[in-house]
């Protein structure tokens, strides 16, 4: 894998509806002046995918939209990471620590992790306990059910529980973040309404109407209360959320998978935010930004959030084979102007990404000197590849074996920083081209696996 940058995600946000305001938010007045109901608070969010199921939001890993955000609005984990990169207990009532004896590392690299569980309630009422977590464990980590994330739950040897609000976490190697296992590590799922159906028909579980319709039960602030695929959700505030009732009485989250619709929905006021879409065009989001900071009516917010990689095919028949070669594969990214890259496409706060380490973590400058670190350099990047064996032929183009150095690259969010990643590879006498995905081929794990180029 080649990381590239850290994507930054732009959020759209706008402010509140114009006009004059006497009353407090969420307040309102009848024609005789006296003080009315509290007018509901609602917020309208564009979603830039049909979401149809909520499980493969969460377990495709690549599926190419952004529907696995809506998730934590209806649901929680049992840590999650904050903006600097730290854990927060959601779920858990405390991380497990060294210090506090809930987290034990063992000399043969083994561990144990002691949970202990916050008094938290289903949207349906039943109490939240170790059974849930347990059972999820079962279900997330099994062979049989469709999962591309179980690589850190094949990390936990066994699960027990201690008693109703603890659960004994036993690792069969150690694990460095086992402190913060997020929706995506450990999906926690309801056991009073699927395990019956997963113990007598367990391949019938991922097509419950649970996961997919009205009837999905959470442990978020928000519960839904109409799920029309090609149209929309409806999200009601849950009164009996662990930590405290959201101040939003309501959110209505919109599919609206084309772009240009999404921006001029974005325009009209029809939606007042996105869940940060990686595909809308950052152009037309400048172009947004300006107008609405000069009406003062909101802001385009662009933050590091997410990494842009390039994951190199080193198993399936690459080609060129020779991408098997890790030389190859460091000539590759010492031959991306990264920083400039980042630069054009997510203006100052793009970032170069060395590691999965952010930079702006506090702890990047615990472990910065064992980051190895290719920085943009085309006459190291054209030695290592004629130590492999690759001559520039008359054409400009790396040559070996009578074979071209021919490169596919597909990118999900389009040509654009493709054809740009094809360009500097062309100065090193590499052949970059672009390759169109469809959102059928996204969702083709096998498809996916065995291109024989590059992934962006």
């Amino acid at each position: 894998m080649v990381r590239i940058s850290f994507a930054a995600l732009m959020l759209v946000l706008v402010a509140s509806a114009c006009g004059p305001r006497p009353l407090s938010q969420g307040e309102s007045t009848s024609s005789q002046g006296t003080t009315a109901m509290p007018v509901p608070k609602v917020a309208t969010l564009g979603l830039d995918e049909d979401l149809r199921n909520l499980w493969n939001a969460v377990t495709d890993g690549g599926g190419g939209g952004e529907g696995e955000k809506v998730l934590p609005v209806v649901h929680q984990p049992l840590a999650a990471n904050t903006a600097d990169g730290s854990a927060q207990p959601r779920l858990l009532r405390e991380l497990p620590s060294i210090e506090a004896g809930t987290w034990k590392v063992f000399d043969d690299g083994s561990m144990e992790t002691i949970w202990k569980l916050r008094a938290a309630t289903w949207h349906d009422g039943t109490p939240f306990s170790a059974r849930d977590v347990i059972f999820s464990y079962q279900v997330y980590r099994d062979p049989d059910l469709p999962n591309s994330r179980q690589n850190i739950v094949k990390f936990i040897a066994s699960m027990e529980q201690a008693d109703p609000t603890t659960v004994v976490v036993r690792w069969s190697e150690a694990y460095p973040y086992a402190d913060r296992l997020e929706l995506r590590e450990l999906l926690i799922l309801p056991a009073h309404i699927l395990a019956s159906t997963y113990l007598e028909a367990k391949q019938q579980l991922l097509s419950q109407p649970y996961f997919s319709s009205n009837e999905y039960v959470g442990l978020g602030p928000f519960r839904i209360a109409a799920w029309e695929p090609g149209s929309h959700l409806d999200l009601v505030a849950f009164d009996q959320f662990f930590l405290g009732r959201p101040r939003l009485d309501r959110i209505q989250v919109k599919f609206i998978p084309d772009m240009n619709t999404l921006i001029a929905n974005l325009k009209a006021g029809a939606v007042q935010s996105t869940f940060g879409s990686k595909k809308l065009d950052r152009d037309s989001l400048r172009a947004l930004r300006g107008e609405w900071e000069a009406r003062g009516e909101g802001t385009v917010m662009v933050f590091p959030s997410n990494y842009k990689f390039a994951e190199i095919q080193k198993l399936y028949n690459p080609q060129p084979a020779d991408l098997t070669d890790v030389r190859v594969r460091q000539a590759l990214l010492h031959a991306i102007d990264r920083q400039e890259l980042a630069r054009a496409a997510w203006e100052d706060r793009g970032l170069v990404a060395d590691s999965w380490v952010n930079p702006n973590f506090p702890r990047y400058q615990e472990v910065r000197e064992s980051i190895a670190q290719f920085p943009y350099d085309v006459r190291r990047a054209s030695a290592l590849l004629q130590e492999v064996g690759w001559q520039r032929g008359a054409d400009g183009v790396l040559q070996k074996d009578g074979k071209p150095f021919s490169l596919a690259i597909r990118d999900m969010e389009g040509e654009k920083q493709p054809l740009i990643v094809a360009d500097y590879w062309k100065a090193v006498g590499v052949q970059g081209s672009y390759e169109y995905e469809s959102p059928t081929q996204l969702q083709d794990r096998e498809w996916r696996a065995r291109f024989r180029g590059v992934v962006m």
